[in-house]
C-alpha cells in the first residue's frame, strides 16, 4: 500500500509521515539505549536489600527451630 493511501486512511498528511520518519531515522537509536541506568541501579539495590532480609529471616527461623528441639 502506498504511503499516501495509508495516510489518507489514518487522516494524516503524507508530509507528517515523512517528518516522523525523518525524526525516527535521526533519533530512533536513542529509544533503544539504556537511559534508565539510575532506576536499574535502584532496582539492583532493592534486590540486594530483600536478599539480606530473606537471609536474616532464614537465620532467625533456624535459631528458633534449633531452640525448639535440643
Amino acid at each position: 500500500m502506498p504511503i499516501s493511501g495509508l495516510c489518507d486512511e489514518l487522516g494524516h498528511q503524507p508530509t507528517v509521515f515523512y517528518r516522523w520518519q525523518k525524526e525516527f531515522f535521526e533519533n530512533g537509536a536513542a529509544a533503544f539505549q539504556q537511559r534508565g541506568r539510575p532506576d536499574h541501579q535502584r532496582e539492583q539495590e532493592r534486590i540486594a536489600h530483600l536478599g539480606k532480609k530473606i537471609q536474616t529471616k532464614d537465620e532467625v527461623l533456624a535459631e528458633l527451630m534449633a531452640s525448639m528441639w535440643p
